[in-house]
């Protein structure tokens, strides 16, 4: 209890693996809990994480994050430089050769897209290969860390329970030195209420016995 007691402050009253459960009790139970909360100070959490970066480092994807809390609807992606549009016969120049730049670049980006293809046909497979590996490595790394903390979280329940079957011990031996003492002061009024009783006897036979002597005389 101690470790308790020193990491929150206070006296914790409850042995939640010793304490035995209470009928018609759970309102009571409840106000109790609630009660708590509001006067229970948690230590601060996030003390030993004190250069946090901040959650977007990029602006678009912080820009992204805000449209989406404030539920703004989303621009609508522009196709236009998708479409080969031939200009009509009244096109001037500046119009042709737009209509050209906008053909070569779909040209050069449909070329790049034949490009990677074909690297992912050559490479893809062991690529994927790797990165399974990765994943899998980085799953067994997960999962021994769950399993890390589980036995820490395991040790610190049995630590718990058994500091608080030490305190029942404890308090069992002092709840019989209690009972023990009771029954020793009920013992002792019995006796010092026979003794005043006794004594209260005596004085009414001394007296009766001084009434006897004064009227011989």
């Amino acid at each position: 209890m101690e470790i308790l007691t020193a990491q929150y402050g206070g006296m914790i009253d409850a042995l939640p693996y010793v304490d035995e459960s209470f009928e018609d009790m759970d309102e009571e139970v409840h106000n109790l809990i609630e009660s708590e909360k509001k006067n229970f100070r948690p230590f601060n959490y996030l003390a030993k994480y004190k250069n946090i970066a901040e959650p977007f480092s990029s602006k678009i994807v912080a820009a992204e994050h805000e449209r989406i809390y404030q539920q703004f609807p989303q621009d609508e992606f522009d196709t236009s430089k998708l479409q080969l549009v031939t200009p009509n016969a009244k096109a001037d120049a500046k119009q042709w050769n737009s209509a050209v730049e906008n053909a070569e670049a779909q040209f050069e980006h449909q070329n790049l897209q034949l490009v990677n293809l074909e690297l992912m046909q050559k490479y893809g497979r062991n690529a994927w290969i790797e990165y399974n590996k990765y994943l899998e490595k980085t799953q067994k790394n997960l999962e021994e860390r769950v399993q890390s903390i589980q036995r820490e979280i395991d040790d610190l329940n049995l630590k718990r329970r058994n500091e608080q079957v030490d305190c029942e011990r404890g308090m069992k031996s002092l709840e019989g030195k209690r009972l023990d003492l009771i029954q020793k002061n009920l013992e002792l009024e019995e006796v010092c209420e026979s003794l005043e009783e006794e004594i209260e006897e005596l004085e009414k036979s001394r007296g009766m016995n001084g009434e006897v002597n004064g009227e011989k005389k």
